[in-house]
């Protein structure tokens, strides 16, 4: 049952509806559309189910979404494209939807170009106003007058409303027809606006965390850790214990640490160099030394105007165990297999049995998070501390 606001009369009922928006559909619901959409198109069809069941396997449920599953002809506009990234889809669909726009309304070709021009400063300005709007209110809508006025673009207000990306709700504000595009946006003008970067806060903005670690901005998105009280080292008798792993109680403040590890793309942003052997932007940095690490950390500093450092060993170890859990050689329990974890495979914990061994770096999201939503802090890489 759908709740349905109190209401006076009968107009009011008229548009009393509350709308609900369920994500993502089952495998089935979306074969079954793009079945009846490429119904005559085999090859079309066929190049859409490998687009999200093979090409976007890690990233589709972005495209299960009613809005951006409808529009998915744009993503098969260049079929030698590929999607590796949420900010190469989200791209190609603003584009295309900019792009329909421009050659509806327009036909002389200089007016076009300056109408779609126009509607993607728009929509930058506007995401960076209603950003601006939703850090003391906690709105993501405008009213008519707050997304018309004192925009200084070439925009007529039929523009603005029916052209633009807006989207009128049933309060009659204006709004982005899916919050994903307002956070795709928002990191856009970061990418673009260092002084904006800085100050950047995407708190409660998920899709925005994702954009601004694929696009280098990693560093802006910190990770607070509940500080607390627990056990680090290693029990007499664990398999592969070193001698200097006394256990010992050891009590933490809170503080903040990557979700994932640092990406190339994030060195690339912020060094402007790429020592990796495994060349990939949404893969780890490796190769690095010593001295690498303290030069970012200054880089950092610089570029942003806020303190970063390493974390301590104890804030590392904390970190990785996710907080007091019982006292276990991995946090995935006794052992850590590579459906867990990027490792040779060949070299299993304690005799277990082999698993793959991949023989290279993967994606920092490759596997699931521990207890703390911390991805790879096992494996992958070897990760330095202060």
């Amino acid at each position: 049952k759908i709740p349905l606001r109190p209401c006076d009369s009968f107009s009011d009922r008229l548009s009393s509806y509350d709308k609900f928006y369920i994500s993502p559909f089952k495998e089935k619901y979306i074969r079954d559309y793009l079945n009846k959409k490429y119904f005559w198109k085999h090859k079309k069809k066929a190049k859409a189910l490998k687009l999200i069941f093979e090409d976007l396997k890690d990233t589709r449920f972005l495209l299960v979404r009613p809005m951006l599953l409808n529009y998915i002809d744009d993503l098969l506009v260049d079929s030698d494209k590929i999607y590796e990234k949420n900010w190469d889809i989200y791209e190609a669909l603003i584009n295309g939807w900019i792009e329909r726009e421009g050659n509806k309304r327009k036909h002389d070709p200089i007016d076009r170009q300056q109408l779609k021009e126009n509607l993607h400063i728009y929509s930058q300005k506007i995401a960076v106003k209603i950003y601006e709007n939703r850090k003391g209110r906690q709105i993501v809508s405008l009213t008519k007058q707050e997304a018309t006025e004192n925009i200084n673009i070439a925009l007529k207000d039929y523009e603005v409303t029916g052209q633009s990306l807006l989207t009128r709700d049933a309060e009659h504000n204006w709004k982005f027809a899916h919050r994903s595009i307002l956070e795709f946006f928002i990191v856009k003008e970061a990418v673009e606006n260092q002084e904006f970067a800085n100050k950047i806060d995407v708190t409660n903005l998920d899709m925005s965390k994702k954009f601004c670690i694929e696009k280098g901005l990693g560093y802006l998105v910190g990770y607070l850790i509940k500080g607390g009280e627990f056990t680090m080292g290693s029990p007499d008798g664990e398999v592969g214990r070193r001698s200097d792993e006394m256990q010992h109680r050891v009590r933490l403040s809170d503080f903040y640490m990557s979700k994932y590890a640092v990406t190339q793309a994030e060195w690339e942003t912020v060094m402007d160099t790429n020592p990796s052997r495994f060349k990939g932007a949404n893969l780890p940095v490796e190769n690095v030394s010593c001295e690498d690490r303290q030069e970012i950390i200054k880089a950092l500093k610089q570029k942003t105007g806020k303190k970063y450092r390493l974390p301590t060993e104890a804030e590392w170890e904390y970190a990785c165990r996710a907080g007091e859990r019982e006292p276990k050689p991995f946090n995935t329990g006794d052992n850590l297999t590579t459906e867990q974890a990027n490792y040779d495979g060949n070299y299993p914990y304690n005799g277990n049995a082999k698993g793959e061994y991949r023989e290279r770096t993967v994606p920092i999201d490759s596997f699931a998070p521990n207890a703390f939503g911390l991805y790879f802090i096992q494996c992958n890489v070897w990760e330095w501390f202060s």
